[in-house]
C-alpha cells in the first residue's frame, strides 16, 4: 500500500486528477511495480564453506571432520560420519584402484566424496 500512495504521489497532479478510478489504480499499480524494491540481504557462510573452491573434496572432508560442528558433515555429504565410513568400508572393494605408471589412483574416500549427492534411500543400507 505505501508503494501505491508513493506512486500516487509522484504522478502529474493534473494528468492524475483528470483520470477516473479505475484508471488511477491501474497506474498506481504499474509504477509501484517498476519501483525497486530494497530488501536488506544477509549473507552467511561457515569458515569451511568459503574454503570450498580452494581445497579438494579430501581437504574439505579432513576439515569438516576436524571441525567437530553439529550438523557439517551431514549438511555437505547428506549423511553423517559414520554412514559415510560404513558406506565406505562396504563400496571399497569396488572403487579400489590401482595405481599405473602413468597415474596414482585416487584414494577410495576421495572417490567416494566425490560421488558425496548419494541417494537419501541408501543411509538405510
Amino acid at each position: 500500500m505505501e508503494n501505491i500512495k508513493l506512486a500516487i504521489e509522484s504522478t502529474p497532479i493534473l494528468f492524475y486528477q483528470k483520470m477516473d478510478f479505475k484508471k488511477k489504480a491501474c497506474v498506481a499499480i504499474i509504477i509501484a511495480l517498476t519501483m525497486k524494491r530494497h530488501v536488506k540481504r544477509r549473507y552467511w557462510m561457515k569458515k569451511w564453506l568459503k574454503k570450498r573452491e580452494n581445497y579438494s573434496h579430501l581437504m574439505l572432508l579432513k576439515e569438516i571432520s576436524d571441525t567437530n560442528e553439529v550438523g557439517d558433515y551431514k549438511n555437505y555429504f547428506r549423511m553423517d560420519e559414520e554412514t559415510f565410513n560404513k558406506l565406505l568400508r562396504m563400496v571399497e572393494p569396488i572403487l579400489i584402484r590401482k595405481n599405473t605408471v602413468m597415474r596414482s589412483s585416487l584414494p577410495v574416500n576421495e572417490r567416494l566424496a566425490f560421488n558425496s549427492e548419494i541417494p537419501s534411500h541408501w543411509k538405510k543400507l
